[in-house]
């Protein structure tokens, strides 16, 4: 499959994707975040 370089549309993605990363990440690794005040 080929992208073009840039779409419009996947502007409004990246933070979507990096806050569902984020929550992704705090709720498989409770731990971590619990010894980080």
């Amino acid at each position: 499959m080929k992208h073009p370089p840039k779409k419009p549309y996947l502007a409004k993605y990246p933070s979507r994707r990096s806050t569902a990363h984020f929550l992704f990440l705090a709720l498989t690794a409770p731990e971590s975040r619990a010894e980080d005040p």
